[in-house]
């Protein structure tokens, strides 16, 4: 009688390796054309490039998988019966650990127009009007800790991907028994070309699971990795602790779906980005970023939404941010409050993006949906409602050795945190001196109380002196304060006189084309002039097509200009104003005086629309700084 080996930890780990090793193959079937079902939109539109047939679009190259511990800008994650799931890299520049980029959410656009009775509009704002709040994100390379990131799905989780987790294929070992890939491999094989479907019909528990189940999986994946001294491939680690999936917060939801940029500027753009085929940032319309069902483009035969992938991505390379599939985030739902800021009421789970049964004007990237959790039949499941996942971290966590042993303590967190404290609280600028007096004087307050080494009569004359010290010290620093301000309308104003400017050199270039062609043609020189001037009005009109671009970059600029100049309230504002308007007096300057008053009247009306600004008043601050500008009264 043959015996069994014994089961030696030696062995245990060669047969839990073998057995992941068959998890991620799966089926030759599906790991040669992965790509074909699980990164649809790329591959669909390398398809149409090469004038591929959808029969033989299993023959497109899958990208290659890089490796997690580079943090690449699109990472692949292993499912079983060989399918990954793609993620993007969204970025945020901070100079340290402890900063925050402050960023402009939600409709700005003011979409109530529509709205037919006062109840209405007030729901649209409470619902999905302008709020402003802060983000980081949890990951950075080692050496990089001022550039923050976080992961979020290329696409909505796919049936497939789904279909994996629901059948318990992400235990460990279960993909690895015979014909347990089959269904899987028989899901995809009857996907048409890449017209792989998101998955719906699940709540958000299951939502929550299915991160989880993945997660743990991919830890078994690289815990037989490291026993065999080998370093993580699933995952990408913090020292010696994986990250994991869960759902996007609402916040980076919304990010992440305006391309990573989110001033007030793009709040009053109801639809993200995307690059055309120049490379050039362009706002398209719906019809071309999102999959909406309309008697031209209907669903498949029993799904009430259409296939991944189909329209173009944003500028973060992510598809189907908006239409298709509603997604489901990790937020409950709280108002937004008059202030510009999340009310303290909480209610169901936020559902962002719209989904392709939705009206047109209803789907943005600012607009935000109540999902209830439960109902009369049990958990809520929404026929057009998905997730994309998020890849996070921990912040804390401990150093890790050469075998991803977990050790006590990290004493490189310890410094980034200690630096980044104190470049928060250390006084610096003007002011600082005296600031930093009343910090050592109580400190040793503090010393000498403790010691009981001050008298009553002692405390009081040394809190007198802190006192003035802190007076001193807020003069300089308002005085400091009222010199920005103002600096920051004179910037302001300077913008308006170039905008202006670069505005008339464009209305009048037509013009000089026609000039330069008549005089060619007038010339007696058997043409020699015409073609001449076409070379000059070509190089022209291309200078042209450039100076239209740098205008319309212009224009967000300057409205984030006029937010900035606002957010210290209005005393403060009009104070700045009338000294700027004081000192420009004695300036010789038409344009700028005309200028000053265009940027006083849009600063005023800012102040007055509550810090936004809907599509309307915007169109009339592009005519100001255009046509009327050169029409303000002296």
């Amino acid at each position: 009688m043959r015996r069994s080996p014994p089961l030696t930890a030696p062995f245990i780990a060669a047969l839990l390796t073998s057995l992941v090793s068959l998890a991620i193959a799966g089926s030759a079937q599906a790991a040669d054309s992965w790509c074909r079902t699980d990164d649809p939109g790329t591959t669909e539109q390398i398809r149409q490039e090469r004038k591929i047939s959808n029969d033989k679009v299993g023959e497109i190259a899958c990208p290659a998988r890089l490796s997690p511990d580079k943090f690449p800008d699109e990472l692949w994650l292993p499912l079983p019966c060989g399918h990954f799931l793609g993620l993007r890299r969204v970025e945020i520049p901070l100079q340290t650990v402890l900063d925050q980029k402050e960023i402009y959410l939600g409709d700005g656009s003011d979409g109530t127009a529509g709205a037919e009775t006062e109840a209405d509009q007030t729901r649209h704002k409470v619902q999905s009007g302008a709020w402003r709040t802060t983000i980081s994100a949890p990951l950075a390379r080692p050496k990089a800790q001022n550039v923050r990131f976080f992961y979020i799905g290329k696409y909505e989780v796919s049936e497939i991907q789904f279909e994996i987790f629901q059948r318990g294929l992400m235990e460990p070992g279960a993909a690895s028994a015979p014909g347990a890939c089959a269904p899987i491999d028989e899901m995809a094989a009857k996907v048409p070309g890449t017209r792989a479907m998101p998955t719906t019909r699940l709540s958000w528990i299951q939502a929550q699971r299915f991160t989880d189940a993945l997660t743990r999986y991919l830890i078994s994946l690289d815990q037989a990795r490291i026993e065999k001294q080998s370093a993580p491939q699933a995952l990408p680690w913090v020292e010696a602790t994986p990250t994991y999936l869960r759902l996007p917060t609402e916040v980076e939801w919304e990010f992440a779906a305006r391309g990573g940029e989110a001033s007030p500027a793009t709040q009053l753009q109801r639809l993200h980005s995307i690059r055309d085929k120049d490379g050039k940032t362009v706002l398209p319309p719906l019809e071309e970023i999102a999959s909406i069902t309309t008697p031209q483009m209907r669903t498949p035969p029993g799904y009430e939404v259409h296939p991944m992938g189909r329209k173009k991505p944003n500028l973060l390379g992510l598809f189907d941010m908006l239409g298709n599939v509603d997604e489901m985030t990790m937020d409950l739902f709280h108002p937004i409050h008059p202030t510009g800021t999340l009310a303290a009421l909480s209610g169901g789970v936020v559902l962002r993006g719209g989904n392709a049964t939705d009206p047109p004007d209803s789907i943005g990237v600012g607009m935000r949906r109540e999902k209830a959790l439960y109902n009369r039949s049990g958990a809520a499941l929404g026929s057009a409602t998905g997730f994309r996942p998020v890849l996070a971290g921990p912040f804390f966590v401990n150093k890790t050795n050469t075998r991803f042993e977990e050790l006590v303590g990290n004493p490189e967190v310890d410094k980034l945190l200690v630096d980044a404290y104190k470049r928060q609280i250390v006084p610096a600028g003007t002011g600082s001196a005296e600031r930093q007096a009343v910090l050592d004087q109580l400190s040793k307050l503090k010393q000498d109380n403790s010691r009981q080494a001050v008298t009553t009569a002692e405390m009081s004359k040394r809190l007198d002196g802190l006192q003035g010290e802190l007076e001193r010290a807020n003069a300089a620093v308002n005085e400091r304060d009222r010199r920005n301000r103002q600096q920051l309308i004179e910037n302001q104003v300077s913008l308006a006189v170039g905008y202006n400017a670069l505005y008339r050199r464009i209305s009048v270039a037509p013009s000089l084309f026609e000039l330069i062609e008549f005089r060619a043609r007038a010339a007696n020189d058997e043409g020699k002039s015409l073609q001449a001037a076409t070379k000059e009005i070509e190089s022209g009109k291309q200078s042209l097509e450039r100076l239209k671009g740098t205008k319309a970059e212009m224009f967000p600029r300057y409205v984030d200009g006029i937010a900035a100049i606002t957010r210290d309230g209005k005393k403060a504002v009009e104070e700045a104003l009338s000294a700027v308007q004081e000192a420009q007096k004695s300036r010789n300057d038409r344009d700028y005086r005309r200028a000053l008053k265009v940027v006083t009247k849009h600063i005023i009306e800012y102040l007055e629309m509550q810090q936004s600004i809907d599509p309307k008043r915007q169109q009339e601050w592009a005519r100001d700084l255009e046509d009327q500008f050169i029409k303000v009264s002296e």
